[in-house]
């Protein structure tokens, strides 16, 4: 493989030394161009102030200095005229020559500012001689770099394949759609039979990579994949291998929504000849000789992105985002014409980081391979600052989801008691004890006494006893989990866990899908029925027996929830009515409370009184209720970092002194989430009984991936870095923005480990008073972000 003209060689050995082998003096070429395929023509007169190379997602700079007026060009006796000079919108390269190599920079003029010094009457030879005023000043022209030139028109086409039996000529062909392209994003109308990674994904990628589009460019041509759809206007669900993955969608961004030049056809942007883009490509290390095998981004990861009001620029900020591990920065190849813009990703990381997928298969996010050490102990000429940074140096890291969620039946009879005073219920009784239910007046005065306020909680609020235990089914097992996630922390009990009462919370839906199995006895296939299941969840159900011909609760057992109940007794004119179990809000107790539907509370047979003799009555001393019970206990694992606790007495000292903890919680709510399922609870009726869970199981578990995610964080939350910051009278060709530097002056007493990237390198020009440049000032700045775990995870996000 012939060697790719790679401008920003590695130092040799990785290794970058300050000293009298970096020259102070440095020289500078300046070119322009008004459109980006005319040949650059060499600037004089223009002074270089300044200049950055930036990552993204800060955007290059350059400040120039041009005078104008009357002057002596260097080399020259003569005076001159040096005309105003009309830059804004050019292209603009600067060269910045030092002793070990040369630093390009391109970008263009985006403000140009005229501070008009004054004007100078100049005698015109002639006959007669005639004065001219002429002006004098200077103008200041502000540069940015090419990425700013991806950040100037937003994505508004999709380009997308159709096949032949949609086309006019009977091949694939490609079409333009004035929507912008949306990667991994769930349509409404796709096809909900399939599921990636926690939300649907229509099939809207080839299969293969297609030849881009040339837009007016020769010699410019790649494969990339493109959109397509299952059939035109029918969208079907993808598959693993026809997601779009991080490479995939860089190398269409780029090659789709490049700057454009000239006029654009916008009733046909495929087709006009006078169409013409910026060709931008995405940098393969792998072109490199040797080439660089290590991908420098984590090419396995499924970004979720709309670019709709995106600007190019705007997508990759997001695509390419130091909360997943990546940055990015621009250059330009001008081995090709027209010359090439390169978007070059990498990674921020010293260390690779890995995780397992879905599928149980290892994923990396590799190491930034361009990794640089630095020296400059004893180089008078160059300072280096080092500040410790604790703000992304952790001493715990904690993932954290919902509440665990316990499904078990709780009755009346031994797990529950009357949350109501007995002396309302001997009030009640009193009151009533002299009406006859038989005359219809004073059955409803009965009836209406029943509804009074202060007597609804009769019969209706239950609360669970103050002695019962937590144990249930037979044998007798803890009905609540504990999740140990604290396990290592010496205060902590690790026995059996009972729950806060104040932070438990009896839900009012079941974790349960209508028509879904939950005796099931195989747990696999009761766990795939359960997720794949659409249907509406089920509410807290209410057990009890139905009423035998002579008015007892002796009958077959109903779920007496469900809205069309009638047995044997009901009087035909009267309504259905059932038993519906919601949370006792009450902040002394913690119960349940059972609403009469569908006729009134009368019906539950505490207190005294008949509502009438057809109307039987359902003795609350004999429902079993199966309930959804939340524990103050969430979900969720943590991991100490072993490097920053303060050991005890004879034992070895930690590497870092941390007195104080510094957590980092990762707060994912409903995303993870823990459903056990007691032994015996009632799910069903059958004529021979109730339908009962054979064995606990568990419904939903996320403690392993829990455990996952708290172990990818701490790989990243558990290395300390630190920010460097140098300032040189020397200037390198050897440092670049899409490095990491590593150790700070190795091998002295100085040396220090920063795991760093270089965010900014600035170069400051000194112009001395006969306009040559003087020492420059030399600095590089250094950054580290905040890595977001979910970025990596893609079955926890959202939206």
């Amino acid at each position: 493989m012939p060697a790719f003209p790679y401008p920003f060689p590695q130092p040799t050995n990785n290794a970058l030394t300050f000293g009298d082998g970096i020259a102070n003096d440095v020289s500078v070429l300046i070119y322009t161009k008004r459109r980006w395929a005319d040949a650059w023509t060499q600037e004089t007169g223009l002074d270089l102030l300044s200049v950055t190379w930036n990552a993204a997602p800060n955007i290059p700079t350059a400040t120039i200095r041009y005078r104008y007026g009357r002057a002596v060009m260097k080399g020259s006796a003569t005076e001159t005229t040096l005309a105003k000079k009309n830059l804004l919108g050019y292209y603009v390269k600067i060269v910045v020559v030092c002793s070990d190599g040369n630093r390009v920079w391109h970008g263009f003029v985006d403000d140009a500012a005229d501070e008009q010094t004054g004007i100078v009457a100049r005698t015109v030879p002639g006959t007669p001689p005639t004065i001219a005023n002429e002006p004098t000043g200077i103008q200041t022209f502000s540069c940015v770099g090419m990425i700013a030139a991806l950040d100037r028109a937003p994505i508004q086409r999709t380009y997308f394949r159709v096949t032949a039996a949609f086309s006019n000529n009977g091949t694939d062909t490609q079409r333009v759609a004035w929507v912008a392209p949306a990667y991994n994003v769930a349509d409404d109308k796709a096809e909900p039979a399939k599921k990636f990674g926690g939300f649907k994904i229509p099939k809207t990628r080839t299969v293969d990579k297609i030849a881009a589009q040339g837009f007016g460019l020769t010699g410019q041509t790649r494969d990339v994949y493109q959109h397509q759809f299952a059939g035109l206007y029918g969208l079907g669900a993808a598959i693993d291998t026809e997601v779009w993955k991080l490479g995939d969608v860089l190398e269409n961004l780029v090659a789709f929504n490049a700057p454009r030049v000239g006029m654009v056809s916008d009733r046909n942007p495929i087709r006009g000849s006078q169409t013409q883009f910026v060709p931008v490509w995405v940098f393969d290390h792998d072109v490199l000789n040797p080439p660089d095998t290590i991908t420098q981004y984590a090419d396995w990861i499924l970004p979720r992105i709309d670019c709709d009001g995106l600007t190019l620029k705007a997508a990759l900020d997001r695509l390419l985002s130091p909360t997943n591990g990546h940055g990015y920065w621009v250059w330009v190849d001008e081995s090709v014409t027209p010359h090439r813009v390169y978007v070059e990703p990498f990674t921020t990381l010293t260390e690779a980081i890995t995780r397992l997928d879905e599928n149980s298969v290892l994923q990396t996010i590799p190491a930034n391979t361009r990794l640089v050490n630095l020296s400059a102990a004893t180089d008078s000429a160059t300072a280096i600052s080092i500040q410790a940074n604790g703000a992304q140096y952790y001493t715990a890291v904690q993932v954290t989801g919902a509440p665990m969620v316990t499904v078990c039946t709780i009755d009346t009879t031994d797990q529950l008691e009357p949350a109501w005073p007995a002396t309302l219920e001997t009030e009640y009784n009193a009151e009533i004890a002299g009406l006859n239910p038989a005359i219809m007046r004073q059955l409803q005065r009965m009836r209406d006494i029943r509804e009074l306020p202060k007597y609804r909680p009769i019969g209706r609020q239950w609360r669970v006893k103050f002695l019962y235990n937590w144990k249930d089914s037979t044998p007798a097992s803890d009905v609540f989990d504990h999740d140990e996630q604290f396990a290592a922390t010496p205060f902590y009990e690790t026995g059996r866990y009972l729950p806060f009462p104040v932070g438990m919370r009896i839900l009012p839906d079941l974790p349960f899908r209508e028509g879904v199995n939950y005796a099931e006895a195989n747990t696999t296939t009761l766990r795939t029925n359960h997720e794949s299941a659409r249907t509406p969840w089920r509410k807290a159900e209410v057990y009890a027996k139905t009423h035998a011909a002579d008015a007892t609760l002796t009958g077959p057992w109903i779920c007496w929830s469900t809205k069309a109940v009638r047995d044997v007794l009901y009087d035909p004119n009267d309504p259905t009515y059932g038993l519906e179990a919601t949370e006792l809000t009450n902040q002394m107790a913690i119960g349940v409370v059972l609403d009469v539907t569908g006729g009134y509370q009368g019906a539950l047979e505490a207190g005294g009184g008949r509502v009438a003799p057809h109307v039987p009555k359902i003795d609350p001393a004999e429902l079993k209720i199966t309930v959804a019970i939340q524990s103050d206990e969430r979900v969720g694992k943590i991991l100490y970092n072993p490097l920053a606790w303060t050991p005890a007495a004879g034992q070895t000292p930690a590497a870092v002194n941390v007195d104080a903890d510094r957590i980092r919680v990762i707060e994912l709510g409903q995303r993870l989430q823990k459903i056990k399922v007691m032994k015996d609870t009632i799910v069903g009726t059958t004529d021979a009984g109730p339908v009962t869970v054979p064995a606990v199981f568990q419904l939903r578990d996320d403690g392993m991936l829990a455990l996952q995610i708290c172990s990818f964080a701490s790989q990243y939350y558990f290395t300390p870095r630190q920010i460097v910051r140098v300032v040189s009278r020397r200037a390198t060709a050897k440092l670049w923005p899409n490095q990491m530097l590593g150790v700070v002056n190795p091998n002295t007493p100085h040396a220090a480990t920063c795991n760093a990237q270089i965010s900014e390198v600035a170069i400051t020009m000194g112009i001395g008073t006969n306009g040559s440049y003087t020492a420059p000032t030399f600095t590089v700045q250094t950054s580290f972000g905040e890595l977001d775990p979910l970025q990596f995870f893609p079955q926890l996000q959202t939206g």
